[in-house]
């Protein structure tokens, strides 16, 4: 289990929350019985449009010696992960942020970036980031030319999102998974691959489930998840550059 702090940039302003995050990879069948069960319980995110969820798509950086992937593989109690997010294949908010691991614990900063500046940090050039008034930009900047940042791939996948007010629960079903090279994919073109059956983990159309909550998990919603399983530590970044390693490795066989 992991405990988060997200803090927004918004107007000069940061907000910081505490939470904490339990992630489960589950096989369809499992994935299926306890969204019936959340359903029952927890009421459907306001920013789901419709029942089958929305699109989540991030641009992963990493540094010239892949720390973020190696880091999480060796479970390391302090890393750091960067990413460029959007929804619904929608460029018109996008969305820099850094996660930050220590201990326990894990800070999450995000700050608004326009599409140009996307795109330019999609063709791997930090320097943008110059114009950038946010402190998160400027962090990010200063990492790029220290440490080589690039970027590896890109993440998507279709997400359900259930919350209840109590504890600020909120519970997330993320399937259809898919692995991409290219930026094009952020804005719904290019080539991609589903990232399941991936090298060591889940198996076709497993779904990672997401449980985050602020001081406790509500004993009705433990109830109704008591049978997930054993959590585990489900990196999507992970499985999709896995799942691009196996895909180049085959084709130059």
């Amino acid at each position: 289990m992991s405990i988060i702090f997200i803090t927004v940039e918004e107007g000069g302003k940061r907000q910081a929350m505490l939470r904490h995050e339990i992630k489960y990879v589950l096989t369809e069948a499992q994935a299926l019985l306890l969204a019936s069960r959340i359903r029952g319980l927890l009421r459907p995110d306001p920013y789901m449009p419709s029942p089958d969820g929305y699109i989540v798509s991030s641009l992963y950086f990493d540094d010239r010696a892949d720390s973020s992937y190696h880091e999480k593989l060796a479970g390391a109690e302090h890393r750091k992960k960067y990413r460029v997010r959007l929804y619904n294949f929608d460029p018109s908010f996008i969305v820099l942020e850094r996660k930050v691991k220590v201990g326990g614990m894990i800070e999450k900063h995000s700050t608004p970036i326009s599409r140009p500046t996307f795109e330019r940090l999609g063709a791997g050039d930090f320097g943008v980031l110059e114009a950038e008034s946010s402190e998160l930009a400027h962090q990010v900047l200063a990492c790029a030319r220290a440490r080589g940042l690039a970027p590896k791939v890109v993440v998507t996948y279709r997400r359900e999102a259930y919350i209840h007010p109590v504890s600020n629960t909120r519970i997330t079903f993320d399937k259809q998974l898919d692995a991409a090279w290219s930026r094009e994919r952020m804005t719904g073109g290019g080539d991609f691959a589903f990232a399941f059956p991936s090298p060591g983990t889940g198996e076709s159309g497993s779904v990672v489930m997401e449980i985050k909550y602020d001081r406790y998990l509500p004993a009705f919603i433990s109830a109704a998840l008591s049978h997930s399983g054993p959590p585990l530590a489900a990196s999507k970044y992970v499985i999709c550059r896995d799942k691009l390693a196996q895909l180049k490795k085959y084709y130059s066989c």
